[in-house]
């Protein structure tokens, strides 16, 4: 008569190793200027050539918008792009990205970031007031 049959089973993970694209996350305006467009991907980016501004295409109700400024922020997941229109609350601004333009990579391993398409952003312009700003500010006095 044979033995017992003993199965062991074994759990393998596959955990990522590499090769992973940031991607677009979300993009706002209005939360810094009504000039800054913000930028937030998957993962921290990296430039090797600190050129943060190739590759991305902004638009403003459908007419392309001029980009004169790209930069990463502290957190390196966040782009700043400054444009010289002005953004107001009721426009539509959408961002794109071309890899063949620009060089964004994740800044882990160095795996260049993949197309946007084009992705609209949230716009806060007028919805935040800080009170930071001397014509945002209220006095109260007392008589």
């Amino acid at each position: 008569m044979p033995g017992p049959l003993i199965l062991t089973l074994r759990r393998i993970a596959v955990l990522p190793t590499g090769d992973i694209p940031p991607e677009f996350s979300a993009g706002e305006e209005g939360d810094t200027d009504n000039n800054t467009i913000e930028i937030t991907f998957t993962l921290d980016v990296f430039s090797p050539t600190t050129d943060y501004l190739s590759g991305f295409a902004l638009t403003q109700n459908a007419v392309p918008m001029t980009i004169t400024a790209g930069d990463r922020q502290t957190d390196h997941s966040i782009i700043h792009l400054t444009v010289t229109e002005d953004v107001d609350i009721d426009d539509d601004i959408d961002v794109s990205y071309d890899d063949d333009l620009g060089d964004i990579e994740a800044e882990s391993d160095g795996t260049d970031m993949a197309d946007i398409a084009s992705s609209q952003t949230t716009n806060y312009v007028g919805s935040h007031h800080y009170h930071d700003e001397e014509w945002a500010s209220g006095h109260l006095a007392h008589l």
